[in-house]
């Protein structure tokens, strides 16, 4: 059955082992797990048997986790076997799928049954006396099916082939390898081959099970596949690891969406859900609407209507007359909206005063997601000024007559008061209206526009003397000029002065006489010299004498 509010953003896994197969935890344990870790919907996934799906079922039934029905086969493709899983609805053409059910018209007809494990298992053993689900644990990832056969008799009956792929262990990718570029070859690009391509284009493989949500692209657009990540949990702490969000109901049927939308798939948490907790306040969870006590009018108006509201709600659709316009009104009035321009609480319609004055006797208010309510109010009140405004509210007929005025400044200055609202204050840059940001902007635009040109006009004026530059005729101005600068050097070379000798000492009387004179000052300066090194060493023998 569907949500009456709308799909919502949920986390699902997909793939879960119960101690049925190889899980090392019960029914109740990764029950228990998945309510902790918040996981709505699940699918048990044990290897080649169905034998926990019941229980698991009746268990989670009270406890607001969906359950799918799911076996997981080991396939004959690949040198460890490619695993595939076959996801299953409750119920198919009236047939109700239980345990048994699958049993019989799945696993049996793939030549898998618990007696053929078991012996499969005690041959590969080799001891007698052990337990029987020792026997089965090992046998179980040695039966293998044929993946096309396991793919159309899971299809037979209504359900979903999930394909492990990418870097997951036993994926088609890893296992299918042929020629390619990569080291190891197990990238999705070079692991293509003509069975994998056959498996996804002839409809075999509807889902791709994956560890890295990169990967899940590359299926999207080659093959138009949706990807999930699953936990693939085998111990019970690992439930809801690497799980995915999906936006669906949380059935089969919500599940199957996903083939044809997989926006509705999400590895990461969405936006939406990040804002509600970032402002539960501003996200309205229902909406009641109820006859006051004691009402007296005969007519069965908003009667105790409790109206759930989704968060990503943007439009309320309907025929003429099916109540989109009460709706939107009284959420206006609860929220205390400034714009009271009503298409239903009017005087000529819902507010009319005879004969019963229904909006006297009928009331509402909102629950916001944070658990507050709004005041009561009667449906013939006003919103209160006082208040803060928590709705903007664009009525109706408000809208009919913008869009139909002639006066488009009219239409241009509501539409700007509305996206100034939701501009935050960040994106305000300290201004009061739109026009005034639209201003502030174009105005740093068009500096840094001005900026820009004039630094184009600076590099286009040297881009054209470069180009100057390339032009024969300046290749001789330089021959020329070079020509003439080595001209002038020339000239200037030839008439170069005559060297004049240094003059000699022995022919000037005057310099020889000085030259005595220095000559006598430097050997009286040697004799001193002489006579200080003298007075120092003796310096230094005294100073050793005194030191004894």
């Amino acid at each position: 059955m569907n949500n009456p509010i709308g799909s919502l953003w949920n986390k699902w896994d997909l793939h879960l082992h119960t101690d049925a197969s190889d899980g090392k935890g019960s029914c109740q344990d990764i029950l228990d797990e998945a309510i902790a870790k918040n996981i709505k919907c699940i699918a048990i996934t044990d290897h080649h048997t169905v034998d926990n799906v019941d229980m698991m079922k009746t268990l989670a039934k009270d406890a607001g986790v969906t359950v799918i029905s799911g076996v997981e086969f080991r396939t004959e493709y690949g040198r460890a076997s490619v695993h595939m899983i076959g996801l299953f609805p409750d119920e198919f053409n009236g047939i109700t799928l239980t345990s048994e059910f699958l049993k019989e018209n799945v696993l049996n007809q793939l030549g898998i049954s618990r007696s053929r494990i078991i012996q499969i298992g005690r041959e590969s053993l080799k001891q007698d006396g052990l337990p029987e689900a020792s026997y089965f644990k090992d046998g179980m990832f040695r039966v293998q099916v044929n993946f096309k056969d396991a793919a159309n008799l899971i299809h037979k009956y209504g359900g979903i082939v999930t394909v492990h792929a990418g870097s997951k262990s036993n994926s088609i990718d890893e296992e299918m390898k042929h020629e390619g570029k990569s080291k190891k070859n197990v990238s999705i690009e070079d692991s293509l081959g003509p069975v994998k391509e056959e498996l996804f284009r002839d409809g075999y493989i509807d889902i791709c099970d994956l560890t890295k949500p990169k990967e899940a692209g590359f299926y999207q657009k080659t093959f138009r596949k949706p990807s999930i990540t699953t936990s693939d949990a085998h111990e019970v702490s690992e439930v809801g690891t690497n799980a995915c969000w999906i936006k669906a109901d949380l059935t089969f049927e919500g599940l199957r969406q996903i083939l044809a939308e997989p926006e509705r798939i999400s590895f990461e948490e969405p936006e939406i859900l990040a804002r509600i907790k970032r402002n539960p306040d501003k996200f309205i969870r229902s909406l009641e609407i109820r006859r006051i006590s004691g009402a007296t009018m005969p007519e069965k108006w908003f009667d105790s209507i409790r109206i759930q509201l989704n968060p990503g709600l943007v439009a309320i659709i309907g025929n003429k007359g099916s109540g989109k316009s009460a709706l939107t009104d009284i959420i206006a009035l609860c929220a205390d909206s400034t714009n009271q321009n009503w298409a239903f609480l009017t005087p000529a319609k819902f507010r009319m005063p005879k004969p019963y004055n229904r909006s006297k006797q009928t009331e509402a208010y909102i629950q916001w997601v944070d658990n507050s309510s709004s005041t009561i109010k009667t449906l013939d009140m006003s919103t209160e000024a006082t208040k803060p405004e928590r709705v903007k509210y664009i009525p109706q007929n408000f809208l009919e007559t913008l869009c139909t005025t002639e006066d488009d400044q009219k239409f241009e200055s509501e539409l700007k008061k509305i996206i100034f609202q939701y501009l935050a204050p960040a994106q305000r840059y300290g201004y009061n209206d739109l026009d005034e940001i639209i201003n502030y902007l174009t105005k740093e635009n068009a500096d840094a526009c001005s900026d820009i040109q004039s630094r184009i006009r600076e590099i286009n004026r040297e881009i054209i003397a470069m180009e100057a530059m390339r032009t024969p005729a300046y290749r001789d101005t330089l021959a020329n000029e070079l020509a003439y600068k080595q001209s002038q050097l020339s000239n200037v070379q030839s008439a170069k002065p005559k060297e004049v000798a240094k003059p000699s000492v022995d022919e000037d009387p005057e310099a020889k006489k000085i030259q005595e004179e220095i000559d006598k000052l430097n050997e009286s300066c040697k004799m001193m010299e002489i006579s200080l090194q003298a007075l120092e060493s003796e310096k230094e023998e005294k100073e050793v004498i005194l030191t004894f």
